[in-house]
């Protein structure tokens, strides 16, 4: 008798889900990701150099973050999941919907893996716990607004008509399934 190891996820179900972030559609939206990460740092420090009052820092933040999150709607919309010719308004609300799920989303993951960090942190093992916390934070939100994007936000246009049912499953008999010799009522 052969005994089979017992997974939580079988091969086949994790292929699925892996698959997607092996794709050049990822690679896109890492590359997206970056260069709004660049755009949000940039613009944000041009606040900051050009206001030198108190409130600066935190409007140079906002500034940047709007930025960068423009800047990554435009360019996902376009190369990476390529739906730029879909209604833009339905769009948009999406993606200032998951965009802001994620801000909050990620001071909540952020929490979570800064605690689990410092629960199974080693006595007298110096570590910058909340800069790892911070790194899988991103990581974790990078995979989650990947599919939030493609799967809601972004998502290509549904073909049906605005209104129409799903469609139902029906048998359409084959040519020699039909019988013609009765009535049809």
């Amino acid at each position: 008798m052969r005994l089979q190891s017992k997974h939580f996820v079988d091969r086949q179900s994790a292929m699925r889900v892996l698959r997607p972030l092996l794709s050049r559609q990822f690679g896109v939206f890492l590359l997206v990701g970056g260069a709004c990460a660049a755009v949000n740092f940039g613009s944000g420090a041009a606040v900051r150099l050009l206001w030198a009052a108190d409130a600066a820092y935190a409007w140079s933040v906002a500034v940047g973050f709007t930025a960068g999150a423009v800047l990554s709607f435009a360019l996902n919309r376009r190369y990476t999941f390529r739906v730029d010719r879909a209604p833009l308004g339905p769009q948009a609300l999406r993606f200032t919907l998951v965009t802001l799920a994620s801000v909050a989303l990620s001071a909540v993951v952020a929490e979570a893996v800064l605690a689990v960090l410092e629960a199974v942190r080693l006595p007298g093992a110096p570590a910058p716990l909340a800069g790892v916390a911070h790194g899988v934070t991103i990581g974790v939100m990078t995979i989650f607004n990947f599919f939030a994007m493609k799967l809601f936000a972004l998502r290509a246009a549904d073909p049906r008509p605005h209104g129409a049912a799903e469609p139902v499953g029906v048998a359409i008999p084959a040519r020699g399934d039909l019988d013609t010799s009765g009535p049809l009522c």
